[in-house]
């Protein structure tokens, strides 16, 4: 990636229950670009995520957003320059769906609950790039768990700013809305924005990404071009299994096809 990193992490090691979990990473990501964080159960991509949005404590490393190091910055400024979608998608209280977005503009408000002209702006685009326009006075706590993930990633996309970092952001997703949400990310990308998504479909990641980190047990078995990290010969040593990776109606697709022996 040639273009200035928005965010970077240098030599990057994160503990977890006295368990390296993530070990000596180099991570860099671009405006204008979505990077693929891929690799098999447990190699360190939720935790890689974590630490780069501040949520996990690096026991060695560096990271930086925008050339300032992540300590620099305060829970509301960080707010305002990252955004970042959890793996988990739990709900706790009733509120109606369109509130749940509103959340997202909190880092940028001068006064708690009062939205501006701008605040509602962002959060009507977030509604109508999740297709939640029909569903914005429902309560959240009573649509299906496929509705929820999209409320929730509405948030992210209304709280705005120049990373957007998503745990497995089409889990839960039939097909249809995980082909409209990264349609979203590629204009977000096409606009300027750093996009890092930790996906398990390599498909989607060859589609819609232009690079990719494959960790493997905590460190980097392959990062750059995403072509140049989603092959067979990486897909077997990561994942243990077989695969083909070809185009089908013009569109590159990864299959799995037989565990190694």
């Amino acid at each position: 990636m040639s273009a200035a990193a928005v965010i970077e992490a240098e030599g990057l090691a994160v503990r977890l229950g006295g368990r390296l979990v993530v070990d000596g990473v180099d991570f860099r990501a671009s405006a204008g670009r979505v990077v693929a964080v891929i690799g098999p159960n447990g190699a360190g991509k939720s935790t890689l995520l974590r630490a780069l949005a501040g949520l996990v404590p690096a026991e060695r490393g560096v990271i930086r957003i925008a050339g300032a190091p992540l300590a620099s910055y305060d829970a509301r400024a960080l707010g305002r320059r990252l955004a970042y979608l959890p793996q988990a998608r739990a709900l706790h209280w009733s509120v109606s769906v369109e509130t749940l977005v509103e959340l997202g503009r909190a880092p940028h408000q001068r006064w708690r609950g009062r939205l501006t002209d701008e605040d509602r702006a962002a959060v009507e685009q977030a509604l109508a790039a999740m297709d939640l326009l029909a569903l914005r006075q429902r309560p959240a706590n009573e649509i299906s768990g496929g509705e929820l993930a999209r409320v929730l990633t509405a948030r992210a996309l209304a709280q705005g700013g120049d990373v957007l970092i998503a745990d497995e952001p089409v889990a839960g997703l039939d097909p249809a809305h995980q082909l409209a949400l990264f349609a979203h990310v590629e204009r977000l990308a096409q606009a300027g924005r750093c996009v890092i998504v930790a996906l398990h479909d390599l498909t989607l990641a060859l589609r819609f990404c232009q690079d990719a980190i494959l960790l493997e047990g905590g460190r980097v078995l392959a990062c750059g071009p995403v072509a140049d990290v989603i092959t067979p010969a990486l897909v077997e040593a990561a994942y243990g299994v077989t695969a083909y990776c070809g185009v089908v109606a013009e569109t590159p697709v990864v299959v799995p096809l037989w565990p190694l022996a």
